[in-house]
């Protein structure tokens, strides 16, 4: 009954309040944010990339296999986040949430997805398949999709304390604040080589390279 009661007066707490709401330029941290009122307004691009055949993967490979490859991915697709100046603010599993806020931000994300495209496939796989050689044995390839919305977004924290997260609603696919804003621009693993897609180059999509505005407007 103690519980019952303490959840009761949280509810109220939880959905009766008034939030106190600032609009930001930077993507915060957890600890940026009030738990208890506290939210911030930001005008972001959200990028996603998850793995595919995860669900294979720990049911047909050893724990220990399914671990190096669902960490070589993510582990790749931080980088390629990061360098392009995105934030990670969520794991899920075998997904990863980055978002990049500021110049040029949705050029950036867009960028990212066809980097992290490029590095699974030129740079990740071939070196599982060197070095966990059961994975083609048994025919499975790493494969994955990557998915970018721009908009308006609503962040706030919630949990208890001491053990607590941000949340956020991502943008929303109907709206149309601007040429890109509202729409999701979605790069799957099938996407074509981006050295003849995006960039006039003869290396493919090299990391810290700009590849101009083009890949904005996909």
């Amino acid at each position: 009954m103690f519980l019952k009661g303490t959840i009761e007066e949280k509810l109220t707490e939880l959905v009766g309040h008034e939030w106190q709401i600032r609009n930001g330029l930077t993507v915060p941290r957890t600890d940026d944010i009030v738990l208890r009122d506290g939210a911030v307004q930001l005008d972001a691009v959200y990028l996603y990339t998850n793995m595919m055949g995860s669900t294979r993967l720990v049911s047909e490979f050893a724990p220990e296999t399914a671990a190096k490859v669902t960490r070589a991915f993510i582990n790749t697709a931080c980088r390629v986040i990061r360098n392009r100046d995105g934030h990670i603010r969520s794991f899920d599993g075998d997904r990863v949430m980055g978002i990049f806020v500021g110049a040029d931000k949705e050029g950036r994300a867009v960028r990212t997805a066809l980097e992290i495209t490029y590095a699974t496939d030129k740079i990740v796989w071939p070196a599982l398949e060197r070095r966990l050689p059961s994975l083609t044995r048994q025919g499975f390839k790493l494969r994955h999709v990557s998915g970018v919305a721009a908009g308006p977004v609503f962040m706030a924290r919630t949990g208890i304390y001491d053990h607590n997260d941000l949340i956020s609603t991502p943008p929303r696919t109907s709206q149309r604040n601007s040429a890109t804003s509202g729409k999701t621009l979605s790069t799957a693993a099938t996407s074509p080589d981006p050295s003849t897609t995006q960039c006039r180059s003869s290396v493919p999509l090299q990391m810290g390279r700009s590849c101009g505005r083009r890949t904005a407007s996909l």
